[in-house]
């Protein structure tokens, strides 16, 4: 891996931000993801054989992203953390005029340290285990809406739905009796 002074004097390479850059992206990114404001997917790195690569997120921003990931050096088995800021092209494909691609070309990039890392991996972590929990009990209450309407029904209580906003509706035809409500609530 090249060291940052040889990045620095390479003009192919991507420009490189500092440690103070890379705090204020590390901030804003997880600050962003813990109030649900920004969405990161996680790549599952068990489907693909790559040795050096540890951990992988992205955060699509339209037409650009943030990449975050955690390697290990092939050489030394060394870890190091990177975050790419990348740039998404849709390019008009030359030889087939109906079809497009997209080009991913990289902004700029930053070395992470893992305490940086860690702190992303852990706000993106819980980001993902958010959605995954969410979308459990959406699959829940779907599948036992019609035996918690059936119960309702044979209770007499207000059959309450969920709409499709999230808020309660209350079918008024059904009404809640003294004696339902006692058997109900013993």
């Amino acid at each position: 891996m090249p060291s940052s002074e040889q990045d620095a004097q390479n003009p192919t390479l991507p420009p490189l931000g500092d440690r103070e850059k890379s705090d204020k992206y590390i901030y804003w990114l997880t600050n962003l993801l813990d109030q649900d404001k920004l969405a990161v997917t996680h790549t599952d790195l068990k489907k693909f054989d790559l040795g050096a690569m540890q951990d992988h997120y992205r955060i699509d921003l339209d037409h650009y992203e943030v990449e975050v990931s955690h390697s290990k050096h092939p050489d030394n088995n060394q870890d190091f953390y990177v975050m790419l800021f990348n740039n998404l092209k849709t390019i008009q494909d030359q030889t087939d005029q109906n079809s497009e691609y997209v080009a991913k070309v990289i902004l700029a990039y930053i070395h992470l340290t893992a305490t940086q890392f860690q702190k992303f991996k852990t706000s993106s972590d819980g980001y993902l285990e958010r959605r995954r929990l969410e979308a459990e009990a959406q699959r829940f209450r779907a599948a036992v809406k019609p035996i918690d309407e059936i119960l309702q029904n044979k209770e007499g209580l207000p059959i309450v739905s969920q709409t499709t906003n999230g808020s309660n509706h209350t079918d008024n035809n059904h009404l809640l009796t003294a004696s339902s409500a006692g058997s109900f609530l013993n």
